[in-house]
């Protein structure tokens, strides 16, 4: 997660293998979190993704909480890891 790239968003960089249903799960978790999807970058090359999110909280700004900043990593990182593999 970076603050400084940005101006006004949160970037937040998803590194994964490619599976059915990542783009999905990830996008999901940041709505559950109550985040809010400016743009986002989507790049997936043989059976590796980076997708990248320009996010704003509910009242249009950075995300600023340190605590909130880990909270969102863990939780991502959670549940990307519970889609199972196509192999």
């Amino acid at each position: 997660m970076d603050n400084d790239a940005s101006d006004f968003y949160t970037i937040i960089e998803v590194y994964a293998n490619d599976r059915p249903g990542l783009l999905y799960r990830a996008t999901q978790k940041l709505f559950d979190l109550e985040l809010s999807i400016a743009m986002a970058r989507i790049s997936t090359k043989v059976d590796q993704v980076v997708d990248v999110f320009y996010v704003q909280d509910l009242s249009g700004g950075k995300i600023a909480d340190e605590e909130f900043i880990e909270k969102i990593k863990e939780e991502l990182k959670k549940d990307l890891e519970k889609i199972p593999s196509p192999n």
